[in-house]
């Protein structure tokens, strides 16, 4: 069966935040920003959902229909990228401002604001197509929805005739995205011996 997709709904973020912090938890930055695995779904939540609500003014926040939420696609289409600070504080500083201050999980997010800079600092210039998410539930991992997600904003991208850009920190997901022409532009680590990102670019086919 097709997976058929809907844009994610404001009443739906809760259930999608839910998703995402299945499908990363065990992703190397997340073990490293939060190491202590009793907590670290209640924290991915929060910091997906803060990222949803960040990404859902730009109109291209995509998931799996039906319930629950099997699979998500955060999109920042031409000449958006990067998103207005103030928006992006408004989201997640309640999220890190619940952190106990002065505490090992402070410290990582202080990194992960840190390494997320850096990260920034490397994002290419020229317009594009950004991946900013993308995520699949692990208990539906296997039937094709990462591509059912993807194929469509690449396409998008062919007829615009421009690239398309993202990150990631998993290594296994490099030759995931490998498979759709993806390639490795740079390796860096995140700071306070961090695992390595990965900063990947496809350009536009046909």
């Amino acid at each position: 069966m097709v997976a058929q997709l809907v844009p994610l709904s404001p009443q739906k973020v809760a259930e999608a935040s839910e998703s995402l912090a299945a499908a990363f938890f065990d992703d190397p930055t997340s073990h490293f920003l939060l190491p202590r695995e009793d907590s670290r779904d209640r924290w991915l939540r929060l910091i997906h959902g803060a990222s949803l609500r960040h990404l859902l003014p730009e109109k291209h926040v995509q998931a799996v229909d039906g319930h629950p939420v099997a699979g998500i696609i955060g999109l920042i289409p031409p000449g958006r990228y990067p998103l207005p600070t103030s928006r992006f504080l408004r989201h997640i500083l309640p999220v890190v401002l619940r952190l106990p201050t002065g505490g090992f999980a402070f410290g990582r997010a202080m990194r992960g604001l840190q390494a997320q800079a850096m990260i920034d600092r490397m994002h290419i210039k020229e317009p594009h197509w950004y991946v900013a998410l993308l995520g699949v539930r692990p208990d539906r991992q296997g039937e094709g929805l990462g591509r059912a997600l993807l194929d469509p904003a690449l396409e998008q991208a062919d007829r615009d005739r421009l690239p398309t850009y993202l990150e990631t920190s998993n290594e296994r997901n490099l030759a995931f995205y490998g498979r759709f022409g993806f390639e490795v532009q740079q390796e860096v680590n995140v700071p306070g011996g961090g695992p390595p990102v990965w900063t990947m670019l496809r350009r536009p086919v046909g």
